[in-house]
């Protein structure tokens, strides 16, 4: 669990994220393609990836639901939930809705996921950063909001429509 590690090795742990990120996203864009899914940044594209993803993913059927899902949400242990390699499409699909972010705010970077230990961002990739008037600096918890929207998927919590303007907003624009 990330919010356990050093600060150093969090600071490491990063690093070696950013380090595969663009191999990550191609093999991630080549297994899409495979299912005649496009991996394009455009707002359609961001919807049809989750669509897809949301009908693949699955839960870890070793996982005490009830246990897994109790408790603070803020522990970043929900996504253990899922089976091995819907975390990992998980992932990737964090990497990807960072990107497109990124795409559209090209002012952005991947940055380590800062605030208290608590927050789902903490020692994560996250993007970032916006500085709004009073000093607060933003970032934006892709990879949690990734994992979060596939699990209610694998849960059959219903769809997840907030992606697309997660990947939109700009505070600024309200």
């Amino acid at each position: 669990m990330r919010n356990a590690l050093t600060p150093a090795r969090a600071r490491k742990a990063f690093a070696h994220d950013v380090a595969v990120k663009d191999e990550r996203l191609a093999i991630f864009a080549r297994y899409a393609r495979s299912f005649g899914v496009s991996t394009g940044y455009e707002d359609a594209d961001v919807d049809a990836v989750y669509q897809w993803l949301a009908g693949i993913v699955t839960l870890d059927s070793s996982i005490d639901l009830v246990a897994a899902t109790t408790g603070d949400p803020w522990l970043n242990t929900e996504p253990l939930i899922l089976d091995p390699m819907s975390l990992s499409l998980a992932w990737d699909f964090g990497l990807f809705l960072g990107e497109a972010k990124i795409h559209r705010f090209p002012s952005l970077r991947w940055e380590l996921g800062a605030g208290p230990r608590r927050n789902v961002n903490f020692q994560r990739p996250a993007v970032g950063h916006y500085v709004h008037p009073n000093g607060y600096r933003e970032q934006w918890e892709v990879m949690w909001r990734a994992e979060a929207a596939l699990i209610s998927a694998a849960l059959n919590e219903g769809p997840y429509p907030a992606l697309v303007r997660f990947v939109n907003y700009w505070p600024e624009d309200g």
